[in-house]
């Protein structure tokens, strides 16, 4: 009787041991950022907040992504929300991919809670298309979040996050690289469109700005709500969001404008046209827009808005312009190349 008392047990001992490891398993899988492999050169990134994080909701939040790789991306990555973070009340943005650094910013924000704990969400996809191997990361020194009591700070908890390396095994060359033409800058590719269209930024300070509200955006466009509940409508408005502050201005309805502007008193501006961090941001001194350069006037001054493109006399530093504010010099409009 002894003897089966003691073989029972030791069965049930043994049963416990196969089962425990799965389970410990499961537990240490958990992660605040998850990889689904969707193709070769695409995968789906999964935010979840771990348990242990001090935030239990978020309304807004930034974070960035690495891309590191043994030789620059032929193209830049591109990325696509999900579902999750599309609609009425959610506002989304990327920056461009910054090619030096090899990063992207990601930027969500929305009237209510976008990320709490207890629910898994797709935050996008990732496409890349290189000859190279890929190792996607997100910098866990710069995940910024802003919870539903306007309280900001940085996410801690990570779990068990691994970054996701992605195979493009690079196909060996078949032809005499030799023959290959060399690069056109008379290319009209979006990336030389790009170049031709520079602007000068004003520097920023040290210390960034507190920000005063949020960027939204619906199908219809972008819009500013301010700490207290307010949109800017038919009128100049300063916002200030992450670490960015600049002028803009919102038509009747309370959308942003973008592009070239004149108002009621007949001044010009040129708000940012290009889908960036700085889209809609007013232009102050001197600016290539479109091949042509333009002066926009930087500092306060009678009868002159700040901001206001100087048309048919000399700039404050002592240049041309003629009655549609490109420069001149000998009555010759200056066209850059």
């Amino acid at each position: 009787m002894k003897k089966k008392s003691i073989f029972g047990c030791l069965a049930i001992v043994c049963l416990l041991l196969v089962l425990i490891p799965p389970v410990m398993t499961r537990a240490e899988k958990h992660s605040l950022i998850t990889w689904e492999k969707k193709s070769k050169n695409v995968v789906s990134m999964y935010l979840e907040l771990q348990e242990k994080e001090a935030f239990e909701e978020i309304k807004a939040f930034s974070l960035t992504l690495n891309f590191d790789s043994k030789e620059d991306l032929s193209k830049e990555p591109v990325f696509k929300f999900g579902s999750d973070f599309k609609g009425e009340k959610v506002s989304v943005h990327e920056e461009r991919y910054n090619e030096e650094d090899q990063t992207m910013k990601l930027y969500v924000a929305g009237r209510d809670t976008v990320l709490e704990k207890g629910e898994k969400v797709l935050l996008g996809t990732i496409t890349i298309k290189s000859d190279e191997n890929v190792t996607i990361s997100v910098d866990e020194n710069d995940f910024q979040v802003v919870d539903r009591l306007h309280e900001k700070g940085m996410i801690t908890e990570f779990g068990d996050y691994e970054p996701y390396e992605m195979i493009l095994k690079k196909e060996e060359e078949t032809t005499n690289p030799e023959t290959e033409a060399p690069p056109s800058y008379n290319d009209s590719s979006d990336e030389d469109e790009e170049e031709i269209y520079e602007y000068e930024v004003q520097p920023q300070k040290e210390e960034a700005p507190e920000p005063n509200g949020q960027w939204m955006q619906n199908e219809k466009g972008w819009w500013f709500e301010a700490l207290d509940g307010s949109y800017p409508a038919d009128s100049w408005y300063e916002c200030s969001w992450n670490g960015f502050k600049a002028w803009y201005y919102f038509n009747a309805e309370g959308y942003m404008n973008s592009g070239w502007f004149t108002d009621r008193d007949g001044n010009t501006y040129f708000l940012h046209d290009q889908n960036d961090s700085r889209a809609g941001s007013m232009y102050t001194g001197w600016n290539w827009i479109n091949g042509k350069c333009y002066y926009f006037q930087d500092t306060p001054a009678p009868n002159r808005p700040v901001g206001s493109m100087i048309k048919n006399e000399m700039t404050p530093d002592g240049y041309m312009v003629n009655e549609n504010g490109e420069w001149i010099i000998d009555g010759n409009v200056q066209v850059k190349q």
